[in-house]
């Protein structure tokens, strides 16, 4: 079974003397004989294809017109419209397909004074979008009204009910087919092989050349799709392409990072609020938590959650057996002690320093907030 570039259904037109619109039967499933291309069929799924891309909007405006003129326009003025298709719906359990009909004044006018006698609804079996490229499969194309259609022998105009409209009919259109003998003569012309190129070298040279026209095409919708993305100009080259992805790269890196920083800051700011963290460890946890090897940072975090709370500075904490409360002036001590041995050992991480600090103080004798203390 030969497959139809496009489908018609040549169908009496029917609007009620007071309607502004109406609904018209455009097309049914079916299977129906083509003098000479055989057995053709419409099925149910092929209807509600036609439907989804129409909901979908493949094509926007659905029209009507005169005579087909939107559809092959002359260049004299003949592409009017006629009114437009608002709705399709599916009936008979999806075996028929319905058309909401909106004519023009003018249309309707011409309509019931009996001018235009028919219709002719067709659609595309292998529409492409124009803008993407993609291939959506079926899509309507529009109405005609016409005096003249392209099935002789169909019943005239019934105004009325659509459902008692005659049957359709169906015409199909298939690519004009070159004679047999100029074929294999112009494919090599094309392909720029010779004359004496053997059937397997045609097809091999065909298979190369769809193959390279997929990949090209493929190329110039990303990089239309990138442009766009990018907000540059259509004739953006890859050298501008580069160059824009990079400083979005760059600026993205950025915010990251003033993102997490801003993240950390907030949850020390809380451990330190809450009692579970020093100020002066701070700068400690900040680097932790800010490494980029992800195993230091997330160690970092756990362990900082799992902190036991602590007596917060601000407040003055009984010492143990009665002796006298830690002052606040003690975190003050600690900080200068923290500085003094980072200045003595050069490159010792705030970490270590301040165990060292802790230590150095214990033996000293001066109670300080210490980090084993619960």
């Amino acid at each position: 079974m030969k497959t139809p570039t496009r489908f018609a259904f040549a169908h009496a037109i029917t609007l009620a003397a007071d309607a502004s619109s109406g609904w018209q039967q455009i097309l049914r499933a079916g299977t129906w004989q083509h003098p000479k291309h055989g057995a053709m069929a419409i099925t149910a799924a092929d209807l509600a294809e036609l439907k989804k891309n129409f909901d979908a909007r493949v094509r926007g405006f659905v029209y009507a017109d005169y005579d087909h003129g939107i559809a092959m326009p002359r260049g004299d003025g003949n592409a009017i419209a006629a009114g437009e298709v608002k709705a399709l719906e599916l009936r008979a359990d999806g075996a028929e397909l319905w058309a909401l009909y909106e004519p023009t004044p003018k249309a309707a006018e011409k309509i019931r004074g009996g001018e235009y006698r028919f219709t002719s609804a067709d659609f595309e079996t292998a529409y492409v979008d124009k803008t993407s490229g993609k291939r959506v499969g079926k899509v309507l194309r529009g109405f005609a009204l016409t005096n003249r259609p392209f099935i002789e022998g169909m019943a005239p105009l019934q105004l009325g009910d659509a459902a008692s409209g005659t049957a359709p009919v169906l015409f199909a259109e298939y690519p004009r087919e070159a004679p047999a003998s100029e074929i294999p003569m112009n494919l090599k012309q094309t392909l720029k092989l010779a004359e004496s190129a053997t059937d397997a070298e045609v097809e091999a040279a065909v298979a190369q050349l769809l193959s390279e026209q997929q990949t090209a095409q493929a190329n110039a919708t990303t990089l239309t799709e990138v442009r766009n993305a990018l907000q540059l100009a259509d004739t953006a080259d890859g050298s501008a392409i580069a160059t824009a992805v990079k400083t979005l790269s760059e600026q993205n890196t950025a915010l990251n990072q003033a993102k997490r920083e801003t993240e950390v800051d907030t949850l020390l700011n809380e451990r330190v609020a809450g009692g579970y963290l020093t100020p002066a460890e701070k700068p400690h946890w900040r680097t932790q938590l800010l490494s980029d090897v992800a195993a230091v940072a997330d160690g970092a975090k756990t362990l900082l959650q799992a902190m036991p709370k602590r007596v917060p500075l601000q407040q003055p904490a009984a010492a143990p057996n009665g002796g006298q409360p830690i002052q606040t002036d003690s975190q003050k001590l600690l900080d200068e002690k923290i500085a003094q041995v980072r200045k003595d050992n050069p490159g010792i991480t705030y970490g270590d320093a301040l165990i060292l600090a802790e230590q150095e103080l214990a033996q000293a004798g001066t109670k300080v907030p210490t980090t084993n203390e619960g």
